[in-house]
């Protein structure tokens, strides 16, 4: 402190050449010196390592240690001066005088560290702050970085210029067909040609010059109607171009909104984020910034107090050496005067989320069903697909362990309900301690696969199952009795289980037709294993009421029993029907065209036999539509291409399957659309004796009207599983999910262990639809 001003002084005197504290300058010396002057613990560790810098709470720990040694000796020292006492006690200017240098050292060391610790902190606070700005900033340069504004610009551009012309187009064919129709209405009005019963040559002129004149008008009058004819012609073409525009500038118009709700999430989700984080920062900083400033106030007392040790008596004698002391204690970061007194954070506001408002004025007005655009998409066979680019890469990734155990029934015991969700469904088996139906989801999200919890419903057997509508699906089982499964977020319930077709029904498969209709072909047995007929009818959904109506027998007199009638849609107005033999030596698969329309189902044609050089492994095949002009065939055996864009079904080349790995080959066939011109087919490959095997699937590619299969892989991986059965469906453009069983009861008792059941998405990097 200064003379008498009551103040502490901001930089005291420093230590003399020839003091204590530049005498000890080896480490042994500094701590006997330190021990001869009962230093407290704080500063004796500090000056076992006082070329080291001292931060956070080991800094503060010797800040407080030097305060409160500093305190004991100023008071002490004063203490003696209210005696007027001046001698001091063994080794006291000593120990001031090494209090002192080590303030030095602390000061210079703990100033610049407490400098570089609250800019660090500031910088951390700062950093943060920009971290929450920068969320927009990634929101705006996706924004402006993404082609969807400009598809959907350019297609809104192509739908308004169609428009315009369809008008101009409209309004040519109304002036047009307005002349036309002003003409012959004048000509209508002329008195007609009348030759009554006068027979004079004079009457017979007249009639003649009347048949004259009205013929010179009739080149006029054609010339008329064929520009009408023709100007109609042209609008009509023109509005069928612009409902195609506007179908594309509905589809760039919903990639846009979708692109734009992802964005606006990736913000919401970014700017909850990093603020949740800001507010973490500021929380443990203040913390920081309070021992900080408490570290300040510790040392700026210390050299308040250790100016008090060195005054001398009587400049500390009556009331100033007490108001010196009450000055020290009293000194807070309020009244400091020096650089520490600065050591204060700002904490900017963290700023609000900003209204993620990206698409264009007035695209938000335009009335558009994206849900239904989506779906249109992901309905087979696939439509509007390009060729896949050469960088398409096939990833047989992500695999998902099931927690349960499954058993595959009917290959449609799987199927798409939207395009990130698949329902799969399986039967009871007592072997597998498996007694009642269980349907649960498989659903992708962020390229990891999850399950939902299983729900079980009045179905146990013979099950097959296939999509309805959105998020919901019908699931036939024994006897003609079905029930309707639905989707609600992430949990699945049942409506009441119904009978829908005959008690004598065997097996049933579906194709849906549209949002809530499907045509249903099943197996009626009217005697077993000698008469069985093939019917087909629709099966619709209305306001949560199933009904079955145009029932229509398509193949009669079956002499065997499982013919398995399979029904795929080509169109919104063709199907294809294949039924085989399951029971009989003589094998056999035949495919059917049938019309299907409102008013009910035709065959188109007669059946294609498809196994009339080829054998197909005892069933009817299993059947997967391309397109109209590819419909894949296959079996355990072999593989066919149909083509039903004809009159009738046309037969391509066939593939015979190669042999496999294992001595038995392989049963029960699936195939599932991966691309316009792929398929994926799975199978279990399995050993004489044995009814499991390991699951494997391959791409089969389609060109023209014949098929190869690519090599084969484990759809298990690396797990070894032992499988009845597989099954796969498509789950969109370049997406096939295929699930495998893990049957128990099939493994020696010494080597069974948990089951491994699962499902695998199989997909194409760097495809898009």
């Amino acid at each position: 402190a200064s003379g008498g001003a009551g103040g502490c002084a901001s930089r005291p005197r420093g230590p003399s050449k020839d003091s204590v504290l530049l005498q000890l300058t080896a480490p042994a010396a500094r701590r006997a010196a330190a021990g001869r002057l009962a230093l407290p613990p704080a500063v004796t560790g500090l000056l076992a390592e006082r070329d080291h810098r001292v931060r956070g709470r080991r800094a503060r720990s010797v800040s407080q240690g030097l305060l409160l040694h500093a305190k004991s000796l100023a008071m002490a020292h004063l203490a003696r001066a209210a005696e007027a006492n001046e001698s001091v006690s063994p080794g006291e200017d000593a120990q001031a005088e090494l209090i002192q240098g080590l303030l030095d050292t602390i000061d210079e060391g703990l100033t610049t560290g407490m400098s570089q610790d609250f800019a660090e902190d500031q910088a951390e606070v700062n950093d943060q702050l920009q971290r929450i700005v920068q969320c927009e900033r990634e929101m705006a340069d996706a924004n402006a970085t993404s082609s969807a504004h400009g598809i959907a610009a350019a297609a809104a551009g192509e739908f308004a210029a169609c428009q315009s012309t369809a008008a101009d187009l409209s309004s040519a064919k109304d002036s047009t067909c307005g002349e036309a129709h002003t003409l012959l209405a004048g000509m209508a009005s002329h008195p007609a040609c009348s030759l009554a019963n006068d027979t004079s040559p004079g009457a017979l002129a007249a009639f003649i010059e009347c048949l004259e004149e009205r013929a010179t008008a009739l080149p006029g009058a054609r010339q008329a109607h064929g520009e009408c004819f023709n100007a109609t012609t042209a609008h009509e073409g023109q509005v069928e171009m612009c409902q195609t525009k506007e179908h594309g500038y509905h589809e760039a118009l919903c990639a846009l909104r979708a692109f734009v709700a992802a964005t606006c999430q990736l913000y919401q989700s970014c700017h909850t984020r990093e603020a949740d984080n800001y507010a973490g920062v500021i929380e443990r900083v203040r913390r920081v910034e309070a021992g900080r400033q408490t570290e300040a106030v510790a040392l700026v007392r210390s050299r308040c107090y250790l100016a008090i040790i060195q005054a001398r008596a009587t400049t500390l004698a009556g009331a100033e050496g007490q108001a010196l002391l009450s000055t020290c204690e009293h000194l807070t970061m309020a009244n400091l005067t020096t650089d520490m007194s600065n050591f204060t954070i700002t904490y900017p506001p963290a700023p609000s989320a900003s209204a993620c408002q990206l698409l264009p004025p007035g695209d938000g007005a335009v009335s558009v069903d994206c849900e239904a655009l989506a779906e249109a998409r992901l309905r087979l066979p696939y439509t509007g697909l390009s060729p896949l680019p050469a960088n398409a890469s096939l990833q047989t990734s992500p695999r998902l362990q099931l927690s349960r155990q499954i058993v595959i029934g009917a290959v449609d015991s799987i199927m798409r309900l939207s395009g990130s969700s698949v329902l799969v469904c399986t039967i009871e088996d007592s072997r597998q301690l498996i007694m009642s139906n269980e349907c649960f989801m498989v659903s992708e999200a962020g390229g990891e696969l999850s399950e939902s919890a299983p729900v079980s419903g009045a179905l146990g057997s013979w099950i097959a199952a296939e999509r309805l509508g959105h998020n919901k699906a019908l699931k036939f089982g024994r006897d003609g009795r079905c029930e309707v499964v639905v989707a609600e977020g992430g949990t699945l319930t049942y409506r009441p289980a119904v009978n829908l077709l005959p008690s004598s029904t065997k097996a049933q498969f579906m194709a849906p037709m549209e949002e809530d209709r499907m045509v249903v072909c099943y197996d009626r047995s009217l005697k077993w294993n000698e008469h069985h007929e093939v019917r087909c009818g629709f099966v619709t959904d209305v306001n949560g009421t199933l009904s079955y109506s145009h029932d229509t027998l398509i193949v009669a007199d079956i002499p065997h029993t499982w013919p398995e009638p399979h029904i795929d849609r080509l169109s919104d107005s063709r199907a294809m029907l294949c039924y085989g033999n399951a029971m009989r030596d003589q094998e056999s698969a035949f495919c059917q065209l049938l019309a299907v329309s409102t008013t009910g189902i035709a065959k188109l044609g007669g059946p294609v036999d498809l196994s009339a050089d080829i054998a197909f492994g005892l069933s009817r095949g299993e059947v997967t539509v391309l397109s109209a002009e590819k419909v894949l065939v296959c079996d355990i055996k072999a593989c066919v291409v149909v083509s039903g864009a004809g009159s009738v079904l046309v037969r391509g080349d066939a593939l015979t399957l190669p042999a496999t790995q294992a001595s038995a080959g392989r049963q029960f066939a699936t195939v599932a659309a991966l691309w316009n011109d792929q398929a994926v087919l799975c199978w279990v490959e399995v050993n004489h004796g044995s009814e499991y095997g390991t699951p494997y699937c391959a791409v089969a590619v389609v060109q023209g009207m014949t098929v190869t299969l690519d090599k084969e892989f484990p759809l298990a991986g690396d797990t070894q599983v032992r499988s009845y059965k597989a099954s796969a469906t498509s789950f969109g453009p370049g997406r096939v999910l295929a699930c495998y069983e893990d049957r128990l009861t099939f493994w020696p008792e010494h080597e069974r262990g948990e089951h491994a059941d699962g499902c695998m998405l199989i997909h194409y990097a760097g495809a898009g639809s």
